[in-house]
């Protein structure tokens, strides 16, 4: 007869003795190995279909959304290339590369508030027609009663924000530019030119804002005015600058401009 369980088998042997008989690990384990297996092996061939079943479930796979073309560019694209140069104020102030003239009031130097100059060059691609990319250089002077000067290079990108509301927003763009530099003030001579360093800047930061319009069109060219910012820091040295100018830039692929009609619809057509 058997009693019990917990794994034990119980049996009554001629006498009235009771008999117990472990039953074997391997033996319990087998039921279950073999229901976890299967149970395993069903859900791994299921769960796959019932995923790419599932409507909008992120596991369907759509091959258009691999194979995806923005279609050609509406307005801007492939390689691009630009200069810009411009004029306003800006001010330098800083103290000479030494850890004793740091922050020393005495050791100060300054340009003072007065004309500025900026000239930059970049080349990249116009990923999009609402985004471009770059690299390039900036060089910055500001002319007061002593000389500041900024030479960086430069990482460069431009937005369209809202170039699919068409017209004056195509050419609308926003500018970042972000990179490394060195900078110096220079006193001047008693003939007014620009004689020794006063203060040096050592590897300084610089951060540039912007915004331009460029409805100027021919050929592969685009252009037009622009505003910008330009703030350079390092542990000595500062500089402000902001200036007015006009850009050019060539553009690898330009179509030709438009009409209203068609510019009007082509958002739609294209989403």
């Amino acid at each position: 007869m058997l009693l019990g369980g917990s794994g034990m088998r119980h049996k009554k042997a001629q006498g009235g003795h009771v008999v117990s008989m472990r039953r074997s690990p391997a033996r319990r384990m087998a039921p279950r190995l073999t229901f976890g297996s299967l149970f395993l092996g069903v859900a791994l061939f299921v769960a796959p279909s019932a995923f790419a079943a599932a409507p909008g479930s992120g596991a369907t796979f759509d091959e258009s959304n691999v194979n995806y073309d923005p279609g050609p560019p509406l307005r801007r694209g492939g390689f691009a290339m630009g200069l810009s140069q411009g004029l306003g104020y800006g001010t330098y102030t800083g103290y000479p590369l030494e850890v004793a003239a740091l922050n020393d009031p005495d050791a100060k130097q300054s340009t003072g508030p007065a004309l500025a100059s900026q000239f930059n060059l970049w080349m990249g691609a116009a990923l999009r027609d609402f985004l471009t990319f770059g690299l390039g250089v900036s060089l910055m002077s500001t002319q007061g009663k002593q000389v500041g000067g900024d030479f960086a290079f430069l990482i460069h990108l431009e937005a369209y924000p809202f170039f699919y509301k068409g017209g004056f927003f195509r050419d609308f763009g926003i500018s970042i530019d972000g990179g490394l530099g060195v900078g110096v003030i220079l006193e001047r001579d008693d003939d007014g030119k620009p004689g020794d360093p006063v203060a040096e800047g050592g590897a300084m930061s610089n951060l540039g804002v912007g915004a331009f319009w460029e409805p100027l069109r021919f050929w592969h060219f685009s252009a037009g005015p622009l505003v910008s910012y330009v703030y350079g820091f390092s542990q000595t040295m500062q500089a402000h600058q902001g200036v007015v100018g006009f850009r050019f830039v060539f553009y690898g692929n330009q179509p030709k401009k438009q009409s209203k009609t068609a510019e009007a619809i082509a958002p739609v057509l294209r989403f």
